[in-house]
C-alpha cells in the first residue's frame, strides 16, 4: 500500500486518468460497470447532488459590522466566482444528454438566492442599505449577483430547450419557479420571475398557459414593461401578430413600450398604422423629452408623406421649426413644399411665432435663415443684437462685400482692444483665434494683415505672442 502511494504520487493528474481510461476501455466487464456508474450518477442521484452543490455555496459566511449587532452575510464574492464552474459544468451535462441535471441546479440556484434574500431576515437593520431587485446593492461589493441570477435563468432555458429534458423535471421547475412569486422580495424580482416561468411555460407546454401566467402578473402590475414585452415576445411567436400590435397600442402610456412599438411599426414600413400611433404620443408638448418627441414629429411627417397628406406634412414640420427655434433642416423641409408666390409672406408669418434668442438658443438659425433668404440688412441688424465676435466672423462670409466692411470694422476695433489686455499664452491664442475669423473673406484677410503687423511692430519683444500668431500669418501671407 505504501509503495502504491508512493507510485501515485510520481504520476500527474494527466497521467493517472490516460492509465485508468486505458485499463477502464481494455476490461469490457470494467468498462460495462463504469458505465452504469455514470449512468446512475446522472440519473437517480444527480439532482439530489446537484442542489447539495448548490446549498455548499450558500455557507461561507462574512460579518460586516454596523447597526446594533452588524448583519451576517454571505461571501457573495467568493460564491459568485465558483457558481461561474458551476454553470460552466451544467452545461456540458446538457450536452450529454443530461439536461435535468442542469435545470436541478438553475432552479435551486435561483430558490437558494430569493430564500437568502427575505426582506424580514436579511433587513432586519434598518441601518443596513439594500435595494430590492435582482442587482442588490449593499455597501460592499456583489454587482456579480444580479449577473449571476441571470445566468442561471438562461441556463434553465438552454436546459428546457433540450430534446433529453424529461416532462417530469420540466413541470417540477416550471412550478417551483412559479412558487416563488410567494416569497421573493420586491417588484422586481416578483416580474422577473414570472416571466422566466411564462418563458419555459411556452418551451414546456402550449403557449396559452404561459400567456396565463403573464395576464395574471399584468393585473398585479398593469404598468410594468417588462411583462408587457414578454406577452408581446410570446404572442409574436405563436403567430398572434395583430393581438401583438394591440397589446402595445394598448400600452403606449407605459415607460419603454411607446418607443418599442414606433420603433417596430417604423422599420416595417406600417405607416398607416404607425400614423394614429404617432399622432396619439405626440398630442400633447413632452417638455420633459423634447428630444423624443422631435423624433417621433419627423417620423409623423413621413408617415403624412407616405399616406398622401401633404398639408398634414407641413402641419408638422411648421410644428418642429417653432418647437426647435427655426431648425434649419425643418426650414428646408418647408421650403419645399410652400408655393414659391407664397413663401415670403409665409415665412415672414412664421417667423414672428418663433422665440428666437441670442442667449437661450436660436440665434445661429435665424441667422442662417436670413443669410439664406438674401435678407442682409437684416442679417447685419441680428448680428449687431447679438454684439459676439464669433458671431460677426462666422456670418461675415454671407454679405456683399459693400456691408463686409461695416462689419470687418467691427471685429478689426475689438481685436485691438483684446490686444490691450493679452497677457498670458492663453490670450494670445484668443488673439490670434479671433484674427484667423477675419480670414473667410478677402476683405477680412486686408484687416488681418493689419492685426498682424501692428503686433509685430507693436508686441515684438513678446516671442509667445509672435509664436500664437505663426499660424495665421503664414495663411494669409505675412
Amino acid at each position: 500500500m505504501d509503495n502504491f502511494d508512493k507510485m501515485m504520487g510520481l504520476l500527474s493528474r494527466g497521467q493517472f486518468h490516460q492509465y485508468v481510461t486505458e485499463y477502464i476501455k481494455s476490461k469490457q466487464t470494467i468498462m460495462d460497470e463504469f458505465c452504469k456508474f455514470v449512468e446512475n450518477k446522472f440519473t437517480k442521484e444527480g439532482v439530489a447532488e446537484a442542489e447539495k452543490e448548490v446549498d455548499s455555496l450558500f455557507h461561507p459566511r462574512i460579518k460586516i459590522e454596523g447597526g446594533l449587532n452588524g448583519v451576517v452575510v454571505l461571501d457573495w464574492d467568493a460564491m459568485c466566482r465558483v457558481s461561474e464552474k458551476l454553470f460552466e459544468r451544467a452545461r456540458t451535462l446538457i450536452a450529454h444528454g443530461y439536461p435535468d441535471i442542469a435545470i436541478a441546479t438553475a432552479v435551486h440556484w435561483i430558490e437558494s438566492f430569493a430564500d437568502e434574500f427575505d426582506e424580514e431576515e436579511v433587513c432586519a437593520d434598518e441601518d443596513y442599505d439594500c435595494d430590492y431587485d435582482f442587482g442588490y446593492d449593499y455597501d460592499y461589493s456583489l454587482s456579480q449577483i444580479g449577473p449571476t441570477c441571470k445566468k442561471a435563468a438562461e441556463l434553465l432555458q438552454e436546459a428546457f430547450a433540450s430534446p433529453e429534458a424529461s416532462d417530469f423535471a420540466k413541470e417540477d421547475a416550471l412550478q417551483r419557479i412559479e412558487a416563488l412569486g410567494d416569497i421573493c422580495i420586491g417588484l422586481r424580482d416578483y416580474v422577473y420571475l414570472g416571466t422566466l416561468a411564462a418563458t419555459l411555460s411556452l418551451m414546456g407546454k402550449e403557449g396559452k398557459d404561459a400567456l396565463k401566467i403573464l395576464d395574471e402578473l399584468n393585473v398585479r402590475y398593469p404598468m410594468n414593461s417588462d411583462i408587457i414585452f414578454r406577452k408581446w415576445e410570446l404572442l409574436t411567436k405563436m403567430g398572434n401578430h395583430s393581438e401583438a400590435e394591440t397589446l402595445l397600442v394598448d400600452n403606449l402610456n407605459v415607460y419603454g413600450v411607446a418607443e418599442f412599438c414606433v420603433n417596430e411599426l417604423y422599420n416595417a414600413g406600417e405607416y398607416t398604422k404607425l400614423e394614429p400611433v404617432l399622432e396619439r404620443l405626440t398630442s400633447k408638448v413632452d417638455y420633459m423629452n423634447k428630444h423624443q418627441q422631435s423624433k417621433w414629429l419627423e417620423m409623423l411627417a413621413q408617415c403624412y408623406d407616405a399616406n398622401q397628406k401633404p398639408q398634414q406634412a407641413l402641419q408638422t414640420y411648421t410644428r418642429l421649426f417653432i418647437d426647435s427655434k427655426g431648425g434649419t433642416p425643418y426650414y428646408h423641409e418647408l421650403k419645399k413644399r410652400v408655393e414659391p408666390s407664397n413663401w415670403d409672406g409665409f415665412l415672414k408669418d412664421l417667423m414672428s411665432k418663433v422665440p428666437f434668442d441670442t442667449i437661450f438658443g436660436g440665434f445661429d438659425n435665424k441667422a442662417l435663415i436670413l443669410a439664406n433668404e438674401s435678407r442682409f440688412q437684416e442679417l447685419v441688424e441680428w448680428l449687431k443684437k447679438n454684439n459676439e465676435l464669433d458671431s460677426y466672423c462666422r456670418y461675415m462670409k454671407y454679405l456683399p462685400e459693400d456691408m463686409q466692411k461695416e462689419i470687418c470694422v467691427l471685429c478689426f476695433n475689438r481685436i485691438r482692444q483684446m490686444l490691450t489686455y493679452a497677457k498670458t499664452r492663453k490670450q494670445y491664442g484668443e488673439v490670434a483665434s479671433a484674427i484667423n475669423g477675419l480670414t473667410t473673406t478677402s476683405l477680412g484677410i486686408s484687416y488681418a494683415r493689419q492685426l498682424i503687423d501692428e503686433i509685430r511692430q507693436n508686441y515684438g519683444t513678446r516671442p509667445a505672442f509672435q509664436e500664437a500668431i505663426g499660424g495665421v500669418a503664414s495663411r494669409v501671407g505675412k
